[in-house]
C-alpha cells in the first residue's frame, strides 16, 4: 500500500499553525467569485490537508494542486469530498449550529470506505481494500453565513474520525434491509401497483388511478455532532471565549499507525493545544470503551 500523501494530524496541525478559521473567497480566473453554500469551507479544509495550495487565490490553481495529495476531488453526486491518495476520505460538513446532527441524507454514517461502499466516486487508486474516513464540521454562525462568504469565520472546527461515532456498515445495511422486507409486504392501494427495490430504500409505482404517481422511499440519516457526542470530555475553560476552538477525536490505534506525526510539541508549550487520552463509547458494542486521543486547540 502506498504511503498517504498527507493526513488528518497533518491538517489539523495546519489549522493551528496558520491560527485562522476564515473561510477563503472561491475566485476564479473566468467568472469571478464563484461561491456556493458550503464550497468555502470545502475549499478550507482542502488547503488544510494540500497545505501549498494556500498560496494561490484562485480555485483553478488550487485544484490542480490537490491533484498533488488527493485521488478524489468531489463532486455534487458522489462521496465523499476528497480522498487522500493512499490516506483517509474527507467530509467536510458546514453547520450554523455546533450542536445540531449531522445530516447525511440517505448516506448511512461511515466508519471506514471500502470499494463498494454507497455512491462512491471515481478513485484514481487501485488495490486497496478500506480507507478510514474522517467527517470535519466547520460550525459557521448564521452572521457570517453571507453569500459571498467575505469574512466567514468558524466558531467551531471538529475532525472526528469516523470509527469514533459510527458502527460497522452491517449495522445501517441491515437495517435497510429489514425495513426493505418489511415494505415489501406492505398492503398496496392498486392491484397494479408495485413495489421495486432501489439504492434508497424503494419505490412503490403507479400509486393512484392514473398510474401518473410514484413513490420514493429514502432514509434521512443523521449523525451526532462530535460537539455534543464528546462534550463530556471537552474543558469548558481552555478555549478563550473570542477565539475559535479546534477538536480532533481519533482512536489511540489509529494515531499510533499514522505514519507521519507533525511535532505538536511548541503548541502545547504555547497553551493552544492539550492532548488527552480518554475512553469513549464504542459504536459496536455498548458494554465496551474505546481508547482515544482528544486534541483541544483553538485558533484567533
Amino acid at each position: 500500500m502506498m504511503e498517504p500523501t498527507t493526513n488528518t494530524l497533518t491538517a489539523y496541525y495546519n489549522v493551528l499553525t496558520f491560527n485562522s478559521s476564515k473561510l477563503p473567497p472561491i475566485i476564479q480566473k473566468k467568472g469571478g467569485s464563484a461561491n456556493k453554500a458550503g464550497d468555502a469551507f470545502e475549499v478550507f479544509v482542502k488547503d488544510m490537508y494540500c497545505v501549498e495550495a494556500q498560496k494561490y487565490p484562485y480555485l483553478d490553481d488550487k485544484i490542480n494542486n490537490y491533484k498533488n495529495y488527493l485521488s478524489w476531488q468531489g463532486d455534487s453526486s458522489h462521496f465523499p469530498d476528497l480522498i487522500i491518495r493512499g490516506g483517509e476520505g474527507v467530509e467536510p460538513k458546514k453547520m450554523t449550529s455546533s450542536n445540531s446532527n449531522l445530516s447525511l441524507n440517505s448516506s448511512y454514517p461511515k466508519d471506514y470506505i471500502y470499494p463498494d461502499t454507497q455512491n462512491l466516486g471515481d478513485i484514481e487508486e487501485t488495490n486497496w481494500t478500506k480507507k478510514p474516513l474522517v467527517y470535519v464540521i466547520g460550525t459557521v454562525p448564521i452572521k457570517f453565513n453571507n453569500r459571498r462568504n467575505e469574512e466567514s469565520k468558524c466558531s467551531v472546527i471538529w475532525f472526528a474520525f469516523g470509527n469514533t461515532l459510527a458502527a460497522d456498515q452491517k449495522v445501517y445495511k441491515d437495517l435497510m434491509e429489514s425495513i426493505r422486507n418489511n415494505l415489501s409486504n406492505v398492503h398496496l392501494p392498486r392491484t397494479t401497483s408495485e413495489f421495486s427495490t432501489t439504492k434508497e430504500l424503494g419505490r412503490i409505482k403507479d400509486v393512484d388511478g392514473s398510474g401518473n404517481t410514484n413513490l420514493r422511499l429514502r432514509g434521512m440519516w443523521e449523525l451526532a455532532n462530535p460537539n455534543t457526542a464528546f462534550k463530556e470530555y471537552l474543558d469548558d475553560n481552555f478555549v478563550p471565549s473570542d477565539a475559535t476552538a479546534v477538536n480532533l477525536i481519533m482512536l489511540s490505534k489509529d494515531y499510533d499507525e499514522c505514519p507521519k506525526k507533525p511535532d505538536f510539541s511548541d503548541l502545547i508549550a504555547s497553551n493552544q493545544l492539550i492532548i488527552k487520552e480518554i475512553e469513549i463509547p464504542d459504536p459496536n458494542n455498548e458494554n465496551m470503551k474505546l481508547k482515544a486521543k482528544l486534541f483541544q486547540g483553538f485558533t484567533d
